[in-house]
Order: C-alpha cells, then sequence, then structure tokens
C-alpha cells in the first residue's frame, strides 16, 4: 500500500478522521465533501511527507508490534563482519569442539526470576541468523547489564560449555560475558592490514581513512612478485563504519584485523 510506513502509522489519525466524515456524511444523505459526480472511490489521500524509518527503526517496529522480524533480521548486516571477527552461530558453537566461542543474538524475550536462596537470575531467549536459543543468566551478569537487557537489543555474548559432560545436547552453556553490539562494532582494533590489488584507488582510500583514531594500519600492495607493505605514519579511526564503507571495493582484496 505504501513504502513508507512511519508516514502509515502517523497517518493513521486523520484516516480514522477522515472515514469518519464519510461515514456520518453517508448515512446523513449529504453530498459536502463531493459533487454529483464524484464518488468515494475518487478519492485520494495524501500522506504527510516524512523521513522513512532506518532499516534498524523498522525491525524494531516490526518486533514492537508482531513479536517477530518479518523483513529482515538486525544481526544480518553484521554478517560479514562478524565472519571476520570469528563471531558465529549459536547453532555452530553447540555443534562445534570448541569450548568458548563469540556469538551474537537479538533478544526476543527475558523472564527474571530468583532461586531459592533469592539470588536473581534470568531466561533470555535469543535469536541469532539461524536459529532461536535460551541461555540463563545469572546475578553477575544480570546486575551488570540489566539497564541494556530489553526485548529487541542486540548483544555479542562470551559463551563457555560446561566441560562436565561430553554430550553436546545436554552440556550447560554459560554466559560469561555480554557486550551491546553497538559497543562491540564502534569499538576501534590495535592493528588492521588492508590488501589492495594493483589497480588501487588510493585517494578514495585516503578519504576513507582520514580521521585520526588509535588503530595502525597497514597496506599491502602485490605487485609482479614483491609484496610491498606500507604503514600509515599516524593512527587512524577503523571502526565497523570503515570496514564497511571499504570492504567491497572493487580495488580491496582482504582486510585482517
Amino acid at each position: 500500500m505504501e513504502n513508507n510506513r512511519v508516514a502509515l502509522l502517523n497517518s493513521i489519525p486523520k484516516l480514522i478522521q477522515l472515514n469518519k466524515s464519510l461515514w456520518e456524511e453517508k448515512v446523513s444523505n449529504q453530498n459536502s465533501l463531493f459533487s454529483d459526480n464524484s464518488s468515494e472511490d475518487g478519492l485520494t489521500f495524501k500522506l504527510d511527507k516524512i523521513k522513512p524509518w532506518s532499516n534498524n527503526e523498522t525491525l524494531m517496529n516490526e518486533f514492537h508490534s508482531i513479536g517477530f522480524y518479518m523483513s529482515d533480521h538486525p544481526l544480518k548486516i553484521y554478517k560479514d563482519y562478524f565472519n571476520k571477527m570469528k563471531v558465529v552461530n549459536f547453532s555452530n558453537f553447540l555443534d562445534s569442539q570448541d569450548g568458548t566461542a563469540l556469538v551474537a543474538g537479538t533478544i526476543m524475550s527475558i523472564q527474571e526470576k530468583k532461586s531459592f536462596k533469592g539470588t536473581p537470575f534470568a531466561i533470555v531467549k535469543f535469536s541469532d541468523l539461524k536459529s532461536e536459543f535460551e541461555l540463563f543468566l545469572f546475578s553477575d551478569q544480570l546486575i551488570l547489564n540489566r539497564e541494556n537487557l530489553k526485548a529487541a537489543n542486540s548483544f555479542i555474548l562470551t559463551l563457555q560449555k560446561d566441560g562436565t559432560n561430553n554430550s553436546s545436547f545436554a552440556r550447560r552453556i554459560n554466559v560469561k560475558k555480554l557486550i551491546s553490539l553497538n559497543d562491540f562494532t564502534n569499538k576501534e582494533y590495535e592493528k588492521v592490514t588492508i590488501e589492495l590489488e594493483n589497480k588501487s584507488n588510493l585517494n578514495e582510500l585516503q578519504k576513507a581513512l582520514k580521521e585520526d583514531g588509535n588503530t595502525k594500519i597497514e597496506i599491502k600492495i602485490k605487485k609482479t612478485s614483491k609484496i610491498y607493505t606500507f604503514s600509515l605514519k599516524n593512527l587512524r579511526k577503523f571502526n565497523i563504519g570503515t570496514f564497511n564503507h571499504i570492504k567491497d571495493k572493487e580495488y580491496v582484496k582482504k582486510i585482517s584485523f
């Protein structure tokens, strides 16, 4: 009906009022809004011109409205970044031989409870790009992160398998640490290496890396049988925004953290 969802949402009161006026006009046999040759079918309602929601705002409103994500998943735009940072899906971690891993998850629901001793804990239902999963969050992590533990918020979880049981089905998964996805993705890296193709747009790359920061940048260029490595003199800002900006450039071969 209309791609701009926020314009539709903000127009609901006006649509209701217009519908009410048309109905009252119809039942009273009046014709103030239309001429004899017009009908309701010819009426065009003009939506207010409003800036559309961002993709993240759209997904957040979908979740709060219907309880799940319909058009996309909020973690999808970070897929390439997660691959670089070795952040895995929960099911992959469960099936692997790894004892610990970084796992991304978006909160679907949270139930806070108390143990027999009165200690608070929570059962949190997460979703990632492959599945939904539940984890126990014990008092230390619950108290530390309580303000941010809300539905639709995304986190990077440091998970550890309980080594007392060899069965992957029965093994308990412990949450050792949580960090909000925003904090995780906005952090700068100590060192980044960018490998370039021979035909490189160095002017464009210079603009992308012009902001001062805390990251040491190395640039590698292979020419014939030799690899030339250049270190930028000053530390630069490099976070997920920088990564997303340059990762798909035709002259960028590889980015290593």
